[in-house]
């Protein structure tokens, strides 16, 4: 972002389930006078669950139910501002709404 501050990040959610990781991104995000747009992903557990059934070539070899239930439920909650997308809903609806709420 210093050398090109025209650029975008985009990390991945799975590495902020803790209150205390969020609360980092959220600082290094001020400390670099960037805004932060946090999009948290959701769905119901069911539609979760099948996704990962259906996925049966993730690099990730350890990826399946036992793990998502394990993450689930070690996960904490995210606080502050965010914007939460159902991911149950049809794709081009997810990405306009994110996108609208990221620009």
């Amino acid at each position: 972002l210093r050398r090109d501050p025209a650029s975008v990040v985009i990390l991945d959610g799975c590495t902020y389930t803790r209150a205390n990781q969020v609360v980092t991104l959220r600082q290094r995000a001020t400390d670099l006078g960037e805004p932060l747009r946090l999009i948290e992903c959701t769905c119901d557990d069911q539609l979760a669950l099948a996704r990962i059934a259906d996925d049966g070539n993730h690099p990730a070899g350890n990826r399946d139910a036992a793990l998502y239930r394990e993450l689930h439920a070690a996960a904490h909650p995210i606080t502050g501002p965010k914007f939460v997308v159902d991911t149950g809903r049809p794709i081009a609806v997810c990405v306009a709404d994110c996108m609208a709420y990221a620009t």
